[in-house]
């Protein structure tokens, strides 16, 4: 955060863009860490606020094997963005985990906690239901050329598929577009916060503001210092194999 996808990273070094942070959890919204459920420690890219894995095959469930950050957590793997996104499985979850558990510790901060029903397998007693930790699919293989998020009732576990997108050649994965996983996750938060957290349909109508709310988030968790508010800015630019200025899939 806030780099919004590797097109938009300030120095390529390394040549992906990528930067190594350390313990960026919050510590009043994630007090275990992110690896950390209350009943169980993870070396997997799973934790109280949400469990990401790929689904290339559309199961709808975790594989066999996933990506192990080892006993240290350093979650780091290798990505080159010149191959097919199959070469680069385990870093795309890692971005998936890492953006979704940040917009769990910010929202925090605004209100979106355990009362409100945020997505958390425990709520510390703190009100709300637990047992519903983010189950973010990573190069989800049901779909092409977009994303979305399956919203469900405080205590259910919702879902979060993000997808490849074969505009360009290699195809480019929406887990390294952040204004993509920004606005699935921002589905989850609008859903559960318009009606209460045990309502889900109240953003059913063609005039709800669900979109507009998970674009307006989506541009707040992007934002450099230097952007002002009146500035244009398309999102998600990186899928559709433009540059940065492109007007994206929102103009």
């Amino acid at each position: 955060m806030p780099v919004e996808s590797p097109s938009h990273a300030a120095v390529l070094s390394p040549a992906d863009g990528r930067d190594i942070v350390v313990n960026p959890e919050d510590s009043v919204a994630s007090p275990l860490g992110w690896h950390d459920d209350g009943t169980q420690t993870y070396q997997i890219m799973r934790g109280n606020n949400v469990h990401a894995y790929d689904d290339r095959d559309a199961n709808n469930a975790p594989p066999a094997a996933q990506p192990d950050c080892g006993p240290d957590l350093e979650c780091s793997f290798p990505l080159d963005l010149t191959t097919d996104p199959s070469t680069y499985k385990s870093a795309a979850v890692a971005n998936l985990f890492y953006w979704s558990n940040i917009v769990h510790d910010v929202q925090y901060r605004y209100g979106f906690d355990e009362a409100a029903g945020n997505f958390q397998f425990d709520n510390f007693s703190l009100g709300g239901l637990g047992g519903d930790a983010v189950r973010a699919e990573a190069q989800d293989g049901s779909g092409i050329d977009n994303a979305n998020f399956t919203a469900t009732p405080d205590g259910t576990p919702p879902k979060i598929q993000m997808f490849l997108w074969d505009l360009t050649f290699p195809l480019r994965d929406g887990d390294f577009d952040a204004g993509i996983i920004v606005h699935e996750y921002g589905h989850g938060i609008s859903t559960r916060l318009v009606g209460g957290p045990s309502t889900i349909s109240c953003l059913s109508n063609p005039q709800q503001p669900g979109e507009g709310l998970s674009d307006f988030w989506a541009l707040v968790y992007t934002a450099r210092p230097e952007d002002a508010g009146p500035d244009p800015r398309g999102v998600s630019t990186y899928v559709l194999g433009s540059s940065p200025g492109g007007l994206g899939i929102r103009t």
